[in-house]
């Protein structure tokens, strides 16, 4: 079985999960990481006993790699992602994609140009309950859809002891970053991903927002 090789560049937060998920994959082997905060950096690579490079460039010129996993900061995602697939180097990324329209359609013009692929998260659409849900609407099963209402509800999370979430090598939950970006932008794909899944593209889609929690 042919391995695919991927490069974690962000050790945050998120990092730790990603990497206990992606060990239970025969086919996909990690082969280092990389972190602008070099503290951040050696404590995850020492829990994690992976290679760590300074840099995206310096990974690529050391090492094969054939996935990017981009888990860093989102106004850092453009960047980073459009390294890699300028390079041919497939990416994921998390959530933003990027922080606007123009900077998404750039990555994945570059993506198509270089044959490689660029997704991100949230990836909802290989859970067994959502694919028994496509495989009856495709069936035509219960008729022709012509609605579907969904919502998405977080809580107070500013209230909440955010503070003491720690990941396994010692990372903090990125509260500004989650607060800043907002709970609309930042998670509204983990709905929009399923309708767009089960309806197809829309003709049109609106958007607003607004400021509950001044402290926020």
């Amino acid at each position: 079985m042919k391995k695919s090789n991927i490069l974690i560049v962000g050790c945050g937060y998120a990092a730790d999960f990603y990497v206990s998920n992606l060990n239970d994959y025969e086919c996909l082997d990690i082969v280092g990481c990389v972190d602008r905060d070099s503290n951040r950096l050696e404590a995850f690579s020492n829990y994690h006993s992976f290679d760590t490079y300074s840099s995206v460039s310096d990974a690529l010129e050391n090492v094969n790699v054939d996935i990017l996993l981009n888990l860093t900061n989102p106004e850092e995602h453009y960047n980073v992602s459009l390294e890699a697939v300028a390079n041919g180097i497939s990416v994921y990324s998390e959530k933003p994609f990027t922080m606007g329209i123009t900077e998404s359609k750039k990555l994945l013009e570059v993506a198509k140009n270089n044959n490689c692929i660029i997704t991100s998260a949230p990836s909802l659409l290989l859970n067994p309950p959502i694919i028994k849900v496509i495989e009856i609407l495709s069936s035509g099963e219960i008729g022709e859809i012509r609605l579907i209402k969904s919502a998405i509800h977080e809580g107070p999370v500013h209230k909440m002891n955010f503070g003491s979430w720690i990941s396994p090598s010692g990372a903090l939950w990125p509260a500004k970053n989650e607060f800043e970006v907002g709970c609309g932008f930042e998670h509204g794909s983990y709905v929009i991903d399923l309708i767009l899944a089960l309806m197809g593209t829309p003709d049109s889609m609106s958007y607003s927002s607004a400021l509950i929690y001044p402290d926020k």
